[in-house]
């Protein structure tokens, strides 16, 4: 364990922290980002985050403003011609300079040259005299580093933390990953499940949740819906099971074609499509377990302490699995096979192949039974709190 970073003499009064990624991997930087509050209680902490994941925490408590900017309109040299974007992008990096940040937290790897670029031009333009993040041989722009050993040796959410710690934050006292869930967002879910046809008063009755998606991003993490309709048509003729079906609006022909494959309406209540990211976070946290690929639902169903089994197949699991704390009890379970080619999506320093090989055998050729003997164990496991 890395020895542990005494908390700097001065306090800083602001505090930039940089995360723009989507709603998964902006999960995994709550813990550090819990870790820079406790650190320092009275500071400005700000969090730049692209618009797409603007909402995910709003109202948390150790946030004080959340700072928007579109990065993925320059994912390629090509933004650079759009002239809008340009002169958007250079208004938006002056007022960011007379924000008076003191210090800048960036939470990424600088996985690309280009990457590290705008990264650089992003740190430069802020003012902050101490610019802290991971350092792969392309953080020259960074004051403060901690070594990025590559995807994988540790998880993301401890990466996170270990660049918190630069700034003065204890890396160690096991910050859990956070979503905020209203009693609004929780009244949703409730009235959701007490108006559909599932029985919630016989006992015991699991309530699975299944997200068969894996977002826009990488659809080379979903494993076949297939798969997940033997798996619910396990669990309810030998759990006595009531499945749930989550999905966003993206989602609503995945899920359309997962229910009809289970083909038990009584059992099966598809709410693909119809919940915010947050009412779907209040209905994972009132199931009893949760089944999904790599995903944000299954980061958001780790937040909210729901037993996970997670299915990965081309992506980093050891970067991207459920998250537990170091030394704390993990009730989540990644399921996976062990072939020499995974992972192949996001390995060492690269990221790899992003959308698999063609014939992807780590899922295609993953077999139901091993995620039903999954399911099964953690339904024993959790048996009490059915």
């Amino acid at each position: 364990m890395p020895e542990r970073l005494a908390p700097p003499p001065v306090p800083y009064n602001r505090i930039l922290a940089v995360k723009v990624a989507d709603l998964g991997d902006l999960l995994t930087v709550t813990p550090a980002l819990q870790a820079l509050r406790a650190a320092h209680p009275t500071a400005q902490i700000d969090l730049l985050v692209p618009p797409s994941s603007a909402s995910l925490l709003q109202g948390v408590s150790y946030i004080n403003r959340i700072v928007t900017f579109d990065k993925f309109a320059f994912d390629s040299l090509r933004g650079l011609l759009d002239v809008r974007k340009v002169v958007h992008t250079l208004r938006f990096l002056l007022r960011l300079r007379t924000s008076g940040y003191g210090a800048l937290a960036i939470f990424h790897h600088f996985t690309t040259r280009w990457g590290s670029v705008k990264f650089a031009i992003l740190a430069l333009a802020s003012g902050a005299t101490v610019r802290a993040g991971l350092d792969n041989g392309r953080g020259h722009f960074l004051t403060r580093k901690t070594p990025d050993k590559g995807f994988g040796v540790m998880h993301e959410a401890d990466y996170w933390l270990q660049v918190a710690a630069l700034l003065g934050a204890d890396p160690y006292a096991g910050w859990p990953a956070d979503i905020p869930i209203s009693n609004a967002h929780r009244a949703v879910a409730t009235d959701l499940l007490a108006h559909s046809h599932l029985d919630r008063d016989r006992r015991p009755l699991p309530l699975v949740a299944i997200h068969p998606g894996a977002g826009g991003y990488s659809r080379a993490r979903i494993w076949p819906a297939e798969g997940f309709a033997e798996v619910a048509r396990d669990l309810i003729s030998s759990r006595d099971a009531s499945i749930i079906i989550l999905g966003g609006p993206d989602e609503v022909e995945t899920a359309a074609n997962l229910e009809t494959l289970i083909s038990d309406a009584e059992r099966v209540l598809n709410l693909a499509g119809r919940t915010t990211i947050h009412e779907t976070a209040a209905v994972i946290e009132l199931c009893n377990l949760f089944v999904g690929n790599d995903s944000g639902p299954m980061h958001i169903a780790a937040a909210v302490k729901t037993p996970v089994v997670a299915i990965f197949g081309p992506s980093n699991q050891r970067a991207w699995g459920p998250y537990t704390p170091p030394g704390q009890p993990s009730h989540n379970r990644i399921v996976s096979r062990d072939l020499p080619c995974m992972p192949c999506f996001y390995r060492a320093h690269s990221l790899g192949l992003r959308e698999g090989c063609g014939p992807r055998p780590c899922l295609t050729s993953l077999p139901a039974e091993q995620v039903i003997a999954a399911c099964v164990n953690m339904i024993r496991e959790n048996q009490q709190s059915l």
